[in-house]
């Protein structure tokens, strides 16, 4: 996840910069902010 995040921010355009966090979304397995007491995000 770390590399396609440092990818993200390395793009030159904003379609790199997309596939490269559809990469980040698509490798990261762990619960959403889990326990993380954000007001925005639902339980």
């Amino acid at each position: 996840m770390r590399p396609a995040i440092r990818a993200a921010h390395a793009a030159t355009s904003k379609a790199e910069r997309v596939a490269a966090l559809r990469r980040a979304v698509d490798t990261y397995r762990a619960p959403l902010a889990d326990g993380c007491g954000y007001e925005w995000i639902d339980p």
